[in-house]
């Protein structure tokens, strides 16, 4: 059940899929303005990935690249999923599920004409988990971005 405050944000334009208008994108303290033609976001509530050109997909793992250098920040080992080279992290033994998670950033977008509302995308809504299996034959859980570029 939806617990939080419900936003309204003007559709970008009328067709047979609901767009919004996109302003930026911030991760911490980085922003950065949406630059390509048109900047808007197809909302889709049954899909699992979101997928963005890949000038913004760039941009936000730029951001998220400095981000996880920082301390105590991304407490795992980023890894490129060799399926489909999406941006991943393998959680050690020694960290909980939850101090991981703690531990990501919040993607903040802002969109809307006029008056502008911010989604705060959390870490436990944009990741996905997905298995493999190592060279001994072990399964593990790693957990990956769960948007990717688009050209």
């Amino acid at each position: 059940m939806h617990q939080n405050e419900v936003y309204y944000v003007h559709l970008y334009s009328i067709s047979s899929t609901y767009r919004v208008k996109i302003n930026k994108i911030s991760i911490k303290n980085k922003k950065f303005k949406i630059t390509y033609k048109p900047s808007f976001a197809i909302l889709d509530t049954a899909s699992t990935d979101t997928y963005f050109p890949n000038n913004i997909y760039e941009n936000i793992i730029n951001s998220f690249n400095v981000y996880c250098s920082e301390i105590d920040n991304c407490l795992a080992d980023t890894i490129i999923d060799a399926n489909d080279s999406r941006y991943c992290f393998k959680i050690s033994k020694k960290i909980s599920f939850k101090k991981f998670i703690n531990s990501l950033p919040t993607i903040l977008i802002h969109m809307g004409h006029g008056n502008e509302k911010v989604f705060y995308w959390l870490p436990k809504d944009y990741l996905i988990e997905r298995f493999n299996k190592e060279d001994n034959g072990k399964t593990y859980v790693y957990h990956c971005l769960g948007f990717s570029g688009k050209k």
